[in-house]
């Protein structure tokens, strides 16, 4: 999967969902911006982690899941 900045990341958090936008990511961590526009990091592992287990999906600029 080709990541380069800019997508959405809408989580899964139980009864909660909440969309994210990626900053950047490397092979050690994920950087984001969260709904209120704080800057945070998420380890690469975990990030992963919630997609393989379908916490995570990723939106494309255009739309697209």
């Amino acid at each position: 999967m080709e990541l380069c900045g800019g997508e959405i990341i809408e989580l899964n958090l139980g009864d909660k969902k909440v969309k994210w936008r990626l900053s950047k990511i490397d092979t050690k961590l994920v950087k984001i911006f969260d709904e209120n526009g704080a800057y945070k990091q998420m380890p690469y592992d975990n990030f992963m982690e919630l997609l393989e287990k379908g916490h995570a999906k990723i939106y494309r600029n255009n739309g697209e899941g």
